[in-house]
């Protein structure tokens, strides 16, 4: 944890501003490390507002900008998780999806949501309208395994 502590202090002495959505990203991952769970939560859900005020809206984010915000979105729902929030984290990936499923529906966050998915009863009905919103959109870049309950296959 330290040494990576340490490199993102080098990020940020080469330049990388501090208040940057990659700055929290690696802010947010060393308090996840030390188990800081609700700090980075913070961090995070700070980490996404900062990337997603990169474009005027979906359609104008910047590649860059996109995977900053699903970075930080998918990390923020494991937060979650991780300090008993577990329908918070998932009613907060599921609205983050809505805001463009095309652009931010991507495989790490199908997984997730599928993980989180397998803690509530209704779980399996929720799988089947992820995959429902996968094909609706045909993203064809989505590994259909990652839509399958762990240890199906």
């Amino acid at each position: 944890v330290r040494a990576a502590a340490e490199a993102f202090e080098l990020a940020r002495s080469c330049g990388l501003p501090q208040d940057s959505a990659a700055a929290l990203l690696d802010q947010g991952l060393v308090h996840v490390a030390r188990g800081g769970y609700a700090t980075a939560r913070g961090i995070f859900a700070q980490a996404s507002a900062v990337a997603l005020a990169s474009g005027g809206g979906p359609a104008e984010l910047p590649p860059a900008a996109a995977e900053e915000a699903v970075a930080a979105e998918n990390n923020l729902a494991v937060c979650r998780l991780y300090m008993k929030e577990l329908r918070e984290g998932v009613k907060g990936l599921e609205a983050f999806v809505r805001r463009s499923p095309v652009l931010f529906l991507r495989s790490s966050v199908i997984q997730n949501l599928s993980a989180l998915y397998e803690f509530m009863t209704d779980g399996g009905q929720r799988r089947v309208t992820l995959r429902e919103v996968v094909d609706a959109f045909q993203l064809e870049d989505v590994d259909p395994r990652t839509l399958e309950p762990p240890g199906a296959g």
